[in-house]
């Protein structure tokens, strides 16, 4: 009631919403200010949304990446074992081949196309070292590890 008697009216509200003559300015500076504020944090919403969405675009291609470098490491130490094959285990060499094909299929997703393509073209030097062992030539099998390294390396 005391509030009332200062205010010198009943209807509170009227007074709240209506602002005095002086602080016209004061209340469009509010809504202003306010405005503002909702759409800096709409804004914000929507920024943090593409951000975090672009983050985990990020977190796929490192995993991604991760698997490929050990996947075509290994694919890389299985084909320089196939040089340490003897002349007599042309049976062995076979089975190995086909167990790196295996590999090659299974991994595909995470082996690029160029070191798929030379890793191809090396079991086929191999099948024919395994049919032939004349046909062995360790110039060409330098020259494999070399384009394999540089493809690996990104050279």
């Amino acid at each position: 009631m005391i509030l009332l008697e200062v205010i010198g009216t009943t209807n509170v509200t009227e007074k709240i919403v209506t602002p005095a003559d002086g602080n016209n300015g004061l209340m469009i500076t509010l809504i202003v200010f306010l405005s503002i504020n909702i759409v800096a944090l709409i804004a914000k919403y929507f920024f943090d949304k593409a951000l975090k969405k672009h983050d985990i675009k990020i977190s796929k291609k490192i995993a991604i990446t991760e698997i490929s470098i050990k996947t075509e490491a290994e694919l890389f130490i299985k084909l320089e074992n196939l040089k340490n094959f003897q002349k007599g285990e042309s049976h062995k060499m076979l089975d190995s081949i086909i167990e790196i094909e295996e590999y090659l299929t299974a991994s595909q997703l995470f082996i690029c196309k160029k070191i798929s393509s030379l890793t191809n073209d090396y079991l086929d030097y191999f099948k024919k070292v395994a049919t032939n062992y004349k046909e062995k030539d360790i110039k060409k099998e330098k020259e494999f590890s070399k384009k394999f390294s540089k493809q690996y390396y990104g050279e």
